[in-house]
């Protein structure tokens, strides 16, 4: 029997979709003064029915912390004390992108507030969301997190295992969370008909949800739900009138007792259960709404690298000359976290995409992307003119610097300026923030004045300085390693052969194994963009996509899909075809339409490196009805395998994933592989990270994929396939890169590798004196497997996690060649030390467990 209910009062935060964002902002500071007043005026209620407000998040808490006066902080804690105020451990209800990096640092927040406001902050909540990445368990842990509670949204989603279940959630390396797999935010109302304002309603409403709970054998004395507000479930008050009918729901003796918790409270209950164990990655199912803003995605990913090679650059000995260049990086990884907080924009950005809300929203939502890449560009433009040790005004320039923040030693070719190898270059501060985007038109051949450079070897997490006469000697090839002939490419690791007429892939072969990763019977061809839409009408409520979904939130739903939708496909057509060979690499360009959209597409084999790139322009019209694009990669692979990599852990699909969980598209970090015991490609996303593996997949929900027959990899480049929040349309120009790499054999140090390479190109920068060539490393991992997953400068020290991408463990040495180490100790997410750590020659030893994260303070 259910003797009570806990309930745990918030407001659900939807940073866009019910307000413009700035209000959003003030609303919820709102929130919390009015929950204290609520909190005063019930002080002298019964304990169960005295209501108790929790903060969902961390980054609204501390938007008001900010602007708080001290009797109002004091305030707050007081009821903190009382029990009657509490809070979640998560900056925002977030999406699978977030990055290592930006998550130390979402979370680094937790001491101020733990010390400000007197909260413990053991619990993360995450709501909406269909999942997390399971490499979250470990960072979460060793920021003193506990339990994490989910509220999953089935609007074009769907939970694992069952719900309600409390369950310990394993991670990549063995340790474990507690985890709540609870309902969909804010049912309490729902289900106890609160509208009514009726007792009566109230038991029936309860009773028939204890009714679902018995026919699941739910095994606890307890229910657990949330509650938000009837009349507002997104970004709403505290609720006085669910208070006082709780209050008499209770002083009248009713069953079962209802009750306000805090988080704290839900985890001492839950620690004292036997708790079933289920391992794996909690695959999210809402992130295919990033497909909605395929520019600002890549331009958040972009961000998210530069930010990275900014942080390896600050591991050198010279100082930036930007003394607030530390609260600049901050600011620009708050940005990021803000693009990947889970609201895109408004609730109306479908049915009505030209309301002023829905365009400001937008413009406010995109906004955190373009900050976080200018505030990137600026950071690692810093780091570089520190690294070049360059003054701020130069007439003239003597060679550049080019750096490698990857973990592996590199050889490549770099597109440069003929101007600036010619001395036509005045080097000044503001020319230099300027190189960024000169870099881009230069890698996607858009410069006009432009050649390449190299091959040039950089060292892991280093750089080279070269002078202008060694850069020289660079221009021209010495021997050209690719040959382009009628309907075939090849280079030393692979042969490409493709009807000159259409362009149509008809063969990739590794040249070293001699197979052909091809499926001949696929109807789509290799690297081919193929056009997604339904057959329905387009005037519906959701402008065609209403066949897409079948929602009911009353039916105690597992999800809302309909797996037959009638979907209308399309491939390419082509108008041009022709052969493009430069220095390094040989290509072939296709020029194609598809329906509301033109694009172009190059395919280059190299060299002087084995992964084949590809890079595609979309020239998109504005399409409002379900539209998506695919790049297709039929593969002749069958009993198939595949990894991809999320938060930098490599995950098996299917066999490291939750059941239920989203098997129909992944989000990727860096990479997908799909291989056998004997081969394997390797797909690098470091612009979209969407993909789905096997078929055409979405709304089919598979529980399990089918591995036997030959797969369909599909990079999805873009949709507008959501009913609510995301974009119905984004005209312009888009543009998109992958990296492929084929193999004998998955290995995550190598997968890991190409998915480096692609994110992070060798960059060079200006140097004005160089007397002669020079190359060092700023930070040296001696072992196999570990890789610096996040590091910070700090005034007094650095702060460097390692991750072990590997399934054994690894003893590292490492070392900061340009920083003097005497001592070392681990440390938890929050760079606390957590015990010494052995150092000699300056260089640390490391335990890094199996797939596993930890942290050094040097």
């Amino acid at each position: 029997m259910i003797e009570e209910i806990l309930l745990l009062h918030h407001t659900h935060t939807d940073i866009g979709y019910t307000h413009e964002q700035p209000i959003v902002w003030e609303l919820n500071r709102q929130f919390i003064a009015d929950a204290l007043e609520q909190i005063d005026q019930t002080a002298d209620w019964d304990a169960p029915s005295r209501p108790i407000w929790t903060c969902e998040v961390t980054g609204t808490l501390r938007y008001w912390l900010r602007r708080a006066s001290p009797a109002q902080i004091e305030r707050f804690r007081h009821a903190v004390q009382a029990g009657r105020m509490s809070a979640c451990a998560m900056p925002y209800n977030l999406t699978p992108m977030v990055g290592v990096p930006q998550f130390i640092r979402s979370l680094a927040t937790l001491s101020e507030l733990r010390s400000a406001l007197g909260l413990k902050l053991d619990v993360a909540l995450n709501h909406d969301v269909n999942g997390l990445p399971w490499t979250m368990i470990l960072l979460l842990l060793d920021a003193g997190v506990e339990m994490v509670i989910m509220g999953i949204n089935v609007h074009f989603g769907a939970f694992p295992l069952h719900r309600p279940l409390f369950f310990r959630w394993v991670g990549p390396d063995g340790r474990s969370i507690i985890a709540l797999n609870g309902e969909h935010y804010g049912m309490f109302q729902r289900y106890a008909r609160l509208n009514e304002r009726s007792l009566d309603a109230m038991a029936e409403g309860i009773a028939a949800y204890l009714h679902k709970l018995e026919s699941q054998r739910y095994p606890h004395r307890f229910a657990y739900l949330s509650l938000t507000h009837y009349s507002f479930w997104d970004n709403n008050p505290p609720y006085p009138a669910a208070f006082e009918l709780i209050r008499q729901w209770n002083a009248e003796g009713r069953t079962p007792r209802i009750r306000f918790v805090t988080p704290d409270e839900l985890l001492a209950r839950a620690k004292a259960m036997d708790l079933p164990a289920y391992a794996g990655d909690w695959t999210d199912y809402w992130n295919f709404g990033a497909g909605s803003s395929a520019h600002e995605t890549r331009l958040a990913h972009q961000a998210r690298a530069h930010l990275y090679a900014a942080d390896v650059l600050a591991m050198q000995q010279r100082a930036s000359r930007d003394d607030a260049l530390a609260a600049v990086t901050d600011e620009a990884y708050a940005a990021l976290n803000l693009w990947d907080e889970h609201t895109w924009g408004a609730y109306c950005s479908i049915s009505d995409a030209d309301r002023d809300t829905t365009l400001a929203g937008w413009h406010h939502k995109a906004k955190t992307a373009y900050q976080a890449r200018s505030l990137a560009h600026y950071v690692l433009t810093e780091q570089l003119e520190a690294l070049a040790d360059n003054p701020r005004h130069a007439a003239t320039t003597d060679g550049l610097v080019v750096i490698n923040p990857t973990p592996f030693l590199r050889r490549d070719y770099i597109p440069m300026a003929k101007a600036m190898l010619e001395g036509k270059y005045d080097h000044l501060s503001s020319t230099a923030h300027r190189l960024m985007e000169y870099r881009e038109l230069l890698e996607r051949g858009e410069w006009q004045d432009a050649t390449w450079i190299g091959p040039i070897d950089v060292p892991a997490y280093g750089y080279v300085k070269l002078p202008m006469s060694a850069i020289k000697a660079h221009d021209t090839p010495i021997t050209r390693e690719t040959e382009a002939l009628d309907g075939v490419i090849e280079s030393g690791a692979h042969r490409l052969e493709f009807d000159p007429h259409t362009g149509a892939v008809t063969a990739l072969i590794d040249r070293r194994s001699g197979a052909n990763f091809v499926a001949a019977d696929s109807p789509w061809p290799m690297l081919g963009l193929i056009h997604e839409t339904a057959d329905s009408d387009a005037n519906s409520t959701h402008l065609g996509r209403d066949v897409m979904l079948q929602l009911d939130y009353g039916q105690f739903q597992e999800h809302s899909f309909c797996a037959d939708w009638p979907a209308r496909r399309t491939p390419e057509q082509a108008e041009s075809v022709r052969v493009i060979v430069q220095p390094h690499r040989a290509g072939l360009e296709v020029r194609v339409t598809l329906p509301g959209a033109r694009a172009v597409r190059r395919i280059w084999l190299h060299g002087h490196r084995g992964e084949i790139a590809v890079e595609i322009t979309v020239h998109k019209d504005d399409v409002r009805t379900p539209d998506a694009l695919y790049m297709a990669l039929p593969l002749n692979l069958r009993n198939w395998r595949a990894t991809f990599d999320t938060m930098g852990t490599p995950t098996q699909l299917d066999d490291e994933q939750l059941p239920g969980c989203c098997r129909d598209w992944v989000t990727v970090s860096g990479y997908v592989d799909v291989h056998t015991d004997a081969l394997g490609l390797t797909l690098a996303c470091p612009d979209a990270p969407l993909v789905m593996v096997g078929d055409f997949n979405f709304g089919k929900r598979q529980l399990t994929l089918n591995h036997d027959q030959p797969p369909l990899l599909l990079a999805w480049l873009l949709n507008n396939y959501w009913t609510t929040n995301f974009r119905a349309s984004q005209p312009g120009i888009l543009h998109f890169r992958y990296e492929i790499a084929t193999h004998h054999g998955f290995d995550p140090v190598e997968a890991a590798r190409v998915a480096a390479f692609a994110r992070h190109p060798l960059m060079a920068h200006p140097a004005v004196q160089v007397a002669a060539p020079e190359s060092g490393a700023l930070i040296d991992v001696k072992g196999q497997g570990v890789v610096v997953a996040a590091c910070q400068r700090l005034e007094d020290g650095v702060l460097v996690w390692l991750q072990n991408v590997t399934p054994e463990l690894h003893i590292v040495k490492l070392r900061l060649p340009q920083l003097q180490v005497v001592k070392a100790s681990s440390c938890d997410t929050l760079g606390r030390p957590t015990g010494p750590l052995p150092v000699e020659d300056g260089a640390a030893t490391v335990i890094v467990p199996a797939r596993g994260i930890v942290g050094v303070r040097l």
